[in-house]
């Protein structure tokens, strides 16, 4: 594809997790890209990501359901893949009959690694992608590190014409992570830590190791072996609003969750799980432990496993606010109490637990009545049901998570 200065690539990407956002934030120092789509079915996750790429400046996106819809937009000219390990297979296949039908053929395809959850995977995606004729590429970036880029420069142009031809190489991998508890999950991610950080050691060692100039197959693996030892996973769930709080595993390698998160270790290990704030000190939003016999509602929480998965859940409390504004007056209270709000001031106090129903009951001075109840920061569902008390005195909901009602008086 030959390409001038002033053409713009429109891609769309497929995917709005952890994966997906690190790729739009990486955009931004890459000329002549425009991200014009995001796909994802949960309508939450690529409203979040799109709000993302128009917040860096890579792109004003559209949403989409489903990457068939998104790769056969008219302004998407190239997918990227950032979708999970297992569905990567029923992604394609979207797209490939997504581009049958589009006046423009894609200009390619770029799939983020590993390419798929086994082998066989891999050479279904690669023939399907093939047979629709799309370019396609492995979004595999450590061979342009400048480090190795120079390294292979060095070795092959000034010490092999010296000692011959390099045999051998090797090569580490290691980062944070994983960022979503699906990772752990052999059915879902295929391969675990070796499919996910080896595929990148494996490149390097094979970049390094083919001469310039000569085809990627010029070289192949002989043998392969790895070994393993039985894990437990321990995976933290949450319940409530965890706001500025989190809670830590130890030994965790230094890492803290406050949404769904996993860590994996050995039958018999001792786990302690801590909460805690970003800006110090123990979390007081924290309610309890289920599913653990034994730490109820300790800040501390030693966990032994046996030989099976684990699941934790951290309880915290939701946090109600009210604000009282308008042009009348009038007072607020909450049952349960805990909130007693005059005009003109923004009270909390009230801190519920998850599933508990809050009744708010707003009492107008004389000359005055209720003009709306409305929200502040808080998420569409709960912000709906209040929205939805209208004018009324009395407004009950069993909020989901945090919850800042807002009153406005009006004259009568």
């Amino acid at each position: 594809m030959v390409c001038d200065a002033m053409n713009t690539l429109r891609i769309g990407v497929v995917g709005s997790g952890f994966n997906a956002r690190f790729h739009l934030q990486s955009l931004v120092g890459v000329r002549n890209v425009e991200v014009t789509g995001i796909c994802s079915p949960t309508p939450a996750h690529r409203e979040s990501a799109a709000e993302l790429a128009r917040a860096l400046g890579v792109g004003d996106p559209r949403t989409f359901a489903t990457a068939e819809e998104l790769a056969a937009a008219p302004d998407v000219d190239a997918v990227w893949i950032s979708a999970r390990n297992d569905v990567r297979i029923p992604v394609v296949e979207e797209i490939v009959r997504a581009n049958e039908r589009r006046a423009n053929p894609l200009l390619g395809i770029a799939c983020e690694k590993p390419l798929a959850r086994t082998l066989a995977e891999a050479e279904t995606l690669l023939g399907m992608v093939e047979r629709a004729g799309i370019r396609n590429g492995y979004l595999e970036n450590q061979v342009f590190a400048p480090a190795l880029v120079r390294g292979r420069d060095v070795i092959w142009r000034r010490a092999v014409p010296l000692t011959g031809r390099p045999y051998l190489a090797r090569s580490a991998e290691e980062h944070s992570g994983p960022h979503e508890a699906w990772f752990w999950h052999g059915t879902e991610q295929g391969g675990g830590v070796l499919n996910d950080m080896m595929c990148h050691s494996v490149e390097v060692v094979r970049h390094l190791l083919t001469k310039p100039g000569t085809p990627r197959g010029s070289i192949t693996p002989v043998n392969i072996t790895a070994g393993f030892e039985p894990g437990v996973l321990l995976s933290l769930l949450f319940e409530g609003y965890t706001g500025n709080s989190y809670i830590r595993f130890d030994p965790s390698y230094g890492y803290s969750c406050n949404e769904p998160c996993a860590f994996m270790y050995g039958p018999g290990d001792t786990i302690t799980l801590s909460t805690g704030t970003f800006s110090g000190g123990s979390a007081p939003n924290f309610l309890r432990w289920e599913g653990v016999p034994g730490c109820d509602t300790a800040d501390q929480c030693a966990v032994t496993l046996g030989t099976q998965d684990m699941a934790v859940t951290a309880v915290f409390t939701l946090p109600v606010f009210v604000a009282v504004d308008g042009s009348g007056s009038g007072r607020v209270t909450t049952d349960p109490a805990g909130i007693d709000c005059t005009s003109g001031t923004f009270c909390g106090g009230l801190s519920l637990e998850p599933g508990q129903t809050v009744t708010f009951t707003a009492t107008p001075d004389p000359g005055s009545v209720v003009g709306q109840w409305s929200t502040y920061n808080t998420n569409a569902t709960d912000a709906a049901i209040i929205a939805a008390c209208g004018s009324a005195t009395t407004c009950t909901i069993t909020p989901t998570g945090y919850l800042h009602v807002r009153i406005t008086w009006a004259p009568q």
